[in-house]
């Protein structure tokens, strides 16, 4: 359910935020900085820049890139056509195409960049349709597989449920962690 804490656990994991009253992390052993560089955390309305192009954002982050890659990632997605749309703003996208630029860095960051192994991704798929869901999903599970990544998905979306191996739910200020096919 919304407001149920989903969002604010991420922030207490990355120590965005901080609650003296939680014990189950102790900030103070570790050094939050070094393991931040590990981390992606990729929100469902953010992490855009305005008044840049298509390009800039899909890049931003990336040393090295092919363009058939990202190519690859345009047509699977479905967005338009990279060549056609790269020099345009990022105003001139849906909010479910602004998710889906977000998504395509992201995973562009993983694939070039050896030290990206944990992603937070907070309804990263709430504003487009099942079709698209269905196909970011499935290409998150293989990199998943494919770069040993830990990928924690906060999401409203049932349909999270079959590419996930855990199922965490919170709901009157408890939590429940079960493998997906029990469900709290």
């Amino acid at each position: 359910n919304s407001g149920t804490g989903k969002t604010s656990l991420i922030h207490l994991l990355l120590k965005i935020i901080t609650n003296d009253n939680i014990s189950f992390f102790q900030y103070d052993e570790y050094d939050m900085n070094s393991i931040r560089k590990y981390i992606i955390l990729v929100k469902s309305n953010g992490d855009i820049f305005h008044n840049e192009t298509i390009e800039y954002n899909i890049t931003f982050g990336i040393d090295k890139i092919s363009l058939s890659t990202i190519q690859y990632y345009f047509v699977l997605f479905e967005l338009c056509n990279y060549n056609t749309i790269k020099h345009k703003l990022t105003e001139t996208l849906s909010t479910g195409e602004k998710q889906r630029l977000r998504i395509i860095n992201t995973i562009l960051q993983v694939v070039t960049n050896k030290n990206k192994r944990v992603l937070l991704l907070d309804e990263i798929t709430s504003n487009v349709d099942e079709t698209i869901e269905a196909k970011i999903l499935a290409e998150l599970k293989r990199l998943q597989l494919e770069y040993k990544l830990s990928v924690i998905h906060i999401s409203h979306s049932i349909n999270n449920i079959n590419y996930s191996d855990y199922l965490m739910s919170i709901s009157n200020r408890k939590i429940c962690i079960t493998d997906t096919y029990k469900y709290c």
